[in-house]
């Protein structure tokens, strides 16, 4: 009943994106691509965190943000108050986790847009917290980072070790994410996405999976704050705004949210965001918005799907002996009907599954 495409999970994107990332290092040697390198992996360990919930659980979450900051300091503050920062770093994923917890229990009660806003609320009360404890976050001036992470007696001190712990993290989130997807926790999330009547009516008990879902999204983005505070050697309130939740959600929803390969387009967006558009800073937000509402009119579903999509168009029309297109050459098959974004409750649909200006 609740057939979904192999492909939705399909190891092929991350067999690709794992061999891709840890060759890069043979041809490039610059310090500076190193880092960047650097803060794509560990962006694509945020987004994967966050495509659990709102692309496969279907909760527009705004809070991974907070997780992120929460994952930096808990890893900073922890290490410069005694305990071993290796301790520090491997636990920091296990305190993000424990508070997207706390607060999945409330608010994964409500849905749709009620639910957003609850997490944007955390996420701006989390904020204010790294703001105003000054004694524990060193308020606006932030704390630094000067401890040095060790992994069976090998300092990760250099750029390039840094890279080596963010992609491995990062491939084993993607593997994670694969295997929770592919039990039955992973096909009853879905399958309440898909269908929460016909779901609860088979005893699957919807707000519990929810509640893993989410706290799940919390560790990955804890374990990626963790990184970048190693990374980036300094932290402080301005790296993890509200801001961060809501271009981390962008990104995902522009790479292909509810895909495998979302994440890691998204990935690499936020890198060219962040970076090509700081010449542009007074107009970033209007630029992020239009390249957003362009993306949604004309890739509803992200980039990996509309890529999927063309590629299969292609080789459905070469391989056809007549040249001819077939006539289901653009069929989607996903959990998801084709031509539609659906975040939460809402669903936008284009104009091959709804009438022109039809908003459901």
């Amino acid at each position: 009943m609740f057939k979904v495409s192999p492909r939705v999970t399909s190891l092929g994107p991350t067999l690709a994106a794992s061999a891709v990332l840890l060759l890069l290092p043979a041809v490039i040697h610059d310090t500076f691509e190193i880092q960047v390198l650097t803060e794509i992996s560990i962006s694509l360990l945020a987004l994967t965190g966050l495509n659990l919930i709102s692309g496969y659980a279907g909760e527009l979450s705004l809070a991974q943000g907070s997780f992120y900051g929460i994952g930096a300091y808990f890893a900073t503050i922890a290490a410069t108050r005694g305990m071993s920062p290796t301790l520090a770093f491997l636990l920091a994923p296990v305190a993000a986790a424990v508070v997207a917890f706390v607060v999945a229990i409330p608010s994964l009660r409500l849905r749709g847009l009620y639910f957003a806003m609850v997490t944007l609320a955390i996420a701006v009360v989390v904020d204010e917290l790294m703001n105003n404890l000054t004694s524990l976050t060193g308020g606006i001036n932030g704390l630094p980072v000067t401890s040095v992470l060790s992994f069976f007696g090998i300092a990760i001190g250099s750029a390039l070790s840094l890279y080596y712990l963010a992609v491995i993290l990062a491939i084993v989130g993607l593997f994670v994410a694969h295997l929770f997807l592919r039990s039955r926790m992973g096909w009853g999330l879905r399958a309440a996405k898909s269908s929460e009547p016909a779901a609860a009516t088979l005893g699957i008990n919807i707000f519990r999976l929810r509640v893993i879902a989410f706290t799940l999204s919390g560790a990955y983005g804890g374990f990626a704050g963790a990184l970048e505070a190693y990374h980036s050697t300094y932290i402080s309130p301005s790296s993890f705004t509200y801001s961060i939740s809501i271009m981390f959600f962008v990104v995902l929803l522009i790479g292909g949210i509810g895909t495998f390969s979302g994440p890691i387009i998204g990935a690499f967006i936020l890198y060219a965001f962040t970076r090509w558009l700081t010449s542009f800073s007074q107009a970033e937000g209007i630029i992020i918005a239009g390249v957003f509402l362009v993306c949604l009119r004309f890739f509803p579903r992200g980039i990996s799907v509309a890529s999927t999509s063309f590629a299969r168009r292609v080789l459905r029309r070469f391989s056809s002996p007549d040249g001819a297109t077939p006539s289901n050459a653009g069929v989607i098959e996903d959990d998801l009907s084709a031509g539609q974004l659906i975040v939460g409750d809402a669903a936008f649909a284009t104009e091959e599954t709804a009438t022109s200006g039809e908003l459901r």
